[in-house]
């Protein structure tokens, strides 16, 4: 599992063809033997809180020289890491972590200030991510451990 983006894990791992991959912290789901990105959220319901958020984000860019904002398919990041001032970095993110969370409140969305970043998610479809690629890596881990019994049932009769 990585917060990478597809495109970043396809990237990475080009050489290892039919490998299961999880991107974007559960977004994306590439199951093993397949080289199709499954979709885990809803991407009507992840544009309608991203456009609330980044308009909040992009009025605390402008007031934050140094600080970028990243937007990614299921998460936007308010980058403050590399800004000169980070006493008063850290306050405007902490600024506006609260604004969001105001806002967006009935939007389920939660911003979460990390070391030097404030990631944005919609936490119930966080929640819904989850269980879906819970769900997907137990049918992929069953799926497996059939292939497995099969290979070692095939062995076994060499």
């Amino acid at each position: 599992m990585s917060g990478r983006q597809p495109e970043e894990l396809d990237g990475l791992f080009k050489r290892v063809p039919g490998l299961g991959l999880i991107a974007e912290n559960g977004c994306f789901l590439k199951e093993f033997g397949s080289s199709k990105w499954v979709e885990m959220a809803d991407p009507e319901k992840m544009h309608a809180w991203q456009d609330s958020v980044e308009g909040i984000m992009r009025y605390y860019q402008e007031r934050t020289p140094g600080s970028t904002v990243e937007s990614r398919h299921c998460s936007l990041t308010f980058n403050y890491k590399n800004c000169e001032d980070q006493e008063s970095a850290s306050r405007q993110a902490g600024d506006c972590a609260s604004h969001i969370n105001d806002a967006c409140e009935e939007q389920r969305v939660k911003a979460t200030p990390v070391e030097g970043t404030l990631i944005h998610t919609s936490l119930f479809s966080k929640l819904l991510i989850i269980m879906q690629t819970l769900s997907s890596l137990h049918q992929l881990t069953g799926q497996k451990a059939q292939q497995q019994r099969r290979s070692l049932k095939v062995s076994r009769k060499r």
